[in-house]
This record gives structure tokens, C-alpha cells and sequence, in this order.
């Protein structure tokens, strides 16, 4: 991924995290960074990141709260895709 294309995507999910807060914007802490820019380097699809925020119960309050219906989202994504890296995680 262009790194162009990287920082729209990482926007994107920030974005759409925001509004599922219900809270004013603000600036990821360095651990939802992590997360975020990890999910980009393993090249989660953005729409299966959106799926896995929409699995999610409840209003989050950190990004870091999304990992595990993320996770769940990507393994069902690869597995669907015959992806073995997806299905390397327990869940």
C-alpha cells in the first residue's frame, strides 16, 4: 500500500472509531496507534476492519477495545479468502 493510500485509510478508521464514541475527536494514544498501524501492516482490508467496528457491543472508549471483533472479522475474511495467515489466531 502507497504510503498516500496508507495515511487515507488510517483516517478513515480514526474517523469512523470517532464517531462510534460519541465523543469529540482527539488524538489516538501511542497503544491505539499501535493497533491501527498494525492492522495496516498486515493489510487488513478496511472494509473488514468497519465489519469487525460493527460486531463491536456497546459504545467504545479506546480503539484498543476493537481488537478482538477485528480479529474476528479478519480470520473470517482469510478463511473465506483461503488465506492461511488469517486462521493462525486462536478464537
Amino acid at each position: 500500500m502507497k504510503l498516500e493510500d496508507r495515511a487515507h485509510v488510517a483516517r478513515a478508521i480514526w474517523s469512523k472509531f470517532s464517531t462510534l464514541t460519541g465523543e469529540s475527536p482527539r488524538d489516538p494514544t501511542a497503544r491505539e496507534w499501535y493497533v491501527l498501524t498494525g492492522w495496516l501492516d498486515r493489510g487488513i482490508p478496511l472494509p473488514v476492519i468497519l465489519r469487525g467496528f460493527g460486531e463491536f457491543q456497546g459504545r467504545p472508549r479506546l480503539l484498543t477495545a476493537m481488537e478482538a471483533p477485528v480479529e474476528k472479522a479478519y480470520r473470517y475474511w482469510a478463511q473465506a479468502m483461503g488465506l492461511r495467515g488469517g486462521c493462525d489466531a486462536e478464537g
